[in-house]
Order: structure tokens, then C-alpha cells, then sequence
């Protein structure tokens, strides 16, 4: 058995240990996933001042790319063998970022928060890309490269150029 929730052994010809360790980190990113969509709507929601619409769309349009993400790490979850957490205290769980601090209303807090948030994101998916390469598991890394570090480089440089 690969993972302690795996039914079976799947059939994509990883070793164990593999399917192991792309079950952990996938469940991880899929868990810091799914709260960076709950911190943009929160920030979605809460902004205000001088640049509100703004920042509300730009929070909106973020938080918008997320469920893809989350989609395609829960399917290559369930590809795996394994199962994908989804209920709120499995993410609570599971994920590695935190919101830095209240930010309130202060649209510049909230960006230095998703500043950090993002940072923190993408080094863990960096080092599940590293990890998944090594294995040899190539369905998981382009996944990772491809769908999840692009979009989350792309909104940290859009978050970025927002600091005032």
C-alpha cells in the first residue's frame, strides 16, 4: 500500500515511497491552495480606501484562479490512491501558510500579507517540484510547474507591483 488512505496500489509505475511522499505534498498545496482562495475573498470583501475597486477586482480575479488549482491537485490526489482534504479543519490541518496579521480594511496590509502568504506558497511547491522530479513522478512535477507555480508566480508579481 502506498499511503495510509490508499485503497490499493495505483498503476502508474511509482515506487511506493514516491507515491508517498507526492501524497504529502500534494495534500499540503492543496491545503494552501484552498486557503489562498479564502484570504482573497476575505480581502476581496474587506478593502477599502482610496484604491478600493481596485483592489477589490484584483482580490476577486486571484482568488478566481484558485479553484482550478484546487481541482487539479485534488484529481491528482485521487490519481495517486489517495484522498484530498477538503473540509475546512482538513486544511486547517494541513496548510503551511498563515495570514501574517489582521490586515482590517488597509488594502496595503492585506497586500504585504499576500506578499508573504505567496512567498512562503511557492516555496513549498518549489521544493514538492525538486522532490517530484527526483521520484520520477512526472504527472505530479508538471502539474506543479505548469498549473500551480506559474499562476502563483504570475499573482505574486502582480502583488508585488501593488505595494505603494
Amino acid at each position: 500500500m502506498a499511503t495510509a488512505d490508499n485503497a490499493s496500489k495505483t498503476y502508474l509505475a511509482l515506487s511506493d515511497e514516491a507515491l508517498q511522499e507526492s501524497t504529502m505534498l500534494l495534500q499540503t498545496i492543496l491545503a494552501n491552495t484552498v486557503f489562498f482562495y479564502s484570504l482573497y475573498k476575505k480581502y476581496h470583501w474587506h478593502v477599502t480606501g482610496e484604491d478600493f475597486y481596485q483592489y477589490h477586482l484584483l482580490f476577486d480575479k486571484h482568488a478566481d484562479e484558485q479553484p482550478a488549482i484546487i481541482d487539479l491537485v485534488a484529481e491528482r490526489l485521487r490519481t495517486l490512491g489517495s484522498m484530498a482534504p477538503a473540509m475546512p479543519a482538513d486544511v486547517a490541518a494541513n496548510t503551511t501558510i498563515k495570514e501574517a496579521s489582521d490586515a482590517g480594511h488597509d488594502a496595503q496590509a492585506m497586500v504585504k500579507n499576500l506578499l508573504k502568504a505567496h512567498e512562503d506558497y511557492i516555496e513549498v511547491v518549489r521544493k514538492a517540484i525538486e522532490k517530484t522530479e527526483k521520484n520520477n513522478d512526472m504527472g505530479t512535477n508538471d502539474i506543479l510547474v505548469s498549473d500551480v507555480l506559474r499562476v502563483h508566480e504570475l499573482e505574486l508579481w502582480f502583488i508585488r507591483s501593488s505595494l505603494a
